[in-house]
């Protein structure tokens, strides 16, 4: 099935689970990265990707490919069930009862996601500032930032026209940078340069 496009994937991924194993082989990386990105522990890093797959079983029936391409979509679902992590103080067992007898992480695994979140500190500083602004900017500029979207494909994740994500996104650059300079020690200031948000892209 690796040749095979996402949306024929996604098409059977619910009913056949050598088409979710492809699926997943392709995509971990990616989920796993916007988790890196939000999130403070291997572990849950580890329950996110769990449950952004499981969310993808669930749904994949619903991804409609005239609407978009399937990784802003796959984006969208990993961005929110990061957001529901965040704010939730339990960890859902579903992933697991859902996809039992898959092996996903060992120690190994969590001890390299360990390093990771070391390194990817600087840019979980920086998402926690974005998580301050408004609903609309921060999606944007979390997507932009963080994942490193191109403005075009932020766009296509949050179902926004171009021009009018360019416009939010430098309204959300100019909050971003009083909220840091208003909020952010000297030695706690994120070390991402608001550079990395180019409104060319």
């Amino acid at each position: 099935m690796s040749e095979w496009s996402d949306a024929d994937l996604l098409a059977v991924l619910s009913t056949d689970a050598a088409a979710f194993t492809e699926f997943y082989r392709r995509h971990l990386p990616r989920v796993r990265a916007i988790g890196l990105r939000r999130l403070g522990t291997a572990e849950d890093v580890a329950d996110m990707v769990a449950s952004v797959f499981l969310k993808i079983i669930e749904s994949a029936d619903g991804f409609d490919a005239r609407r978009g391409r399937a990784v802003p979509w796959l984006h969208a679902v990993a961005a929110n069930v990061a957001a529901d992590e965040r704010r939730r103080a339990g960890r859902a067992t579903a992933a697991q009862t859902r996809l039992q007898g898959r092996r996903y992480w060992d120690d190994a695994d969590l001890a390299r996601l360990e390093e990771q979140l070391d390194a990817a500190a600087a840019v979980r500083a920086l998402a926690t500032s974005i998580a301050q602004l408004p609903d609309g900017e921060r999606r944007l500029l979390e997507l932009v930032a963080v994942d490193d979207l191109t403005v075009a494909e932020a766009a296509a994740v949050l179902g926004l026209r171009a021009g009018t994500a360019r416009m939010r996104l430098n309204r959300a650059r100019r909050h971003l940078q009083r909220h840091l300079q208003q909020t952010s020690a000297p030695a706690t200031t994120p070390t991402v340069p608001l550079a990395v948000i180019k409104e060319s892209r």
